[in-house]
């Protein structure tokens, strides 16, 4: 990695947490009832959730929803990799054979 995208990766996580920090203090006041209906499931939380906890825990659960999923699909690709390596391995023996 060179050193420009080192300092603009630097620079925009600094700004991301700056600004997520500004998000943070300007809402701590504010609260949310939070409830889902499924259709056959319906539930509440029996208290108020404060603003800025509902969206980090959204955030960082989206990160680790995404994080798995990428995960479990590189994998997949790691496997058939290896398994096209090996393909071509023995077409190349196979075609020295024929010499």
């Amino acid at each position: 990695m060179n050193r420009a995208k080192l300092i603009t990766g630097i620079i925009l996580v600094l700004l991301v947490a700056g600004l997520s920090a500004l998000f943070f203090f300007q809402n701590q006041a504010f609260e949310a009832e939070l409830g889902m209906n499924l259709g056959v499931w319906a539930g509440k939380l029996p208290a108020p959730v404060p603003v800025p906890a509902a969206v980090l825990v959204a955030g960082f659960g989206g990160v680790l929803l995404g994080w798995g999923w990428g995960s479990l699909r590189s994998f997949g690709l790691a496997r058939r990799v290896k398994q096209l390596e090996a393909q071509q391995a023995s077409a190349a023996i196979r075609q020295d054979d024929n010499w």
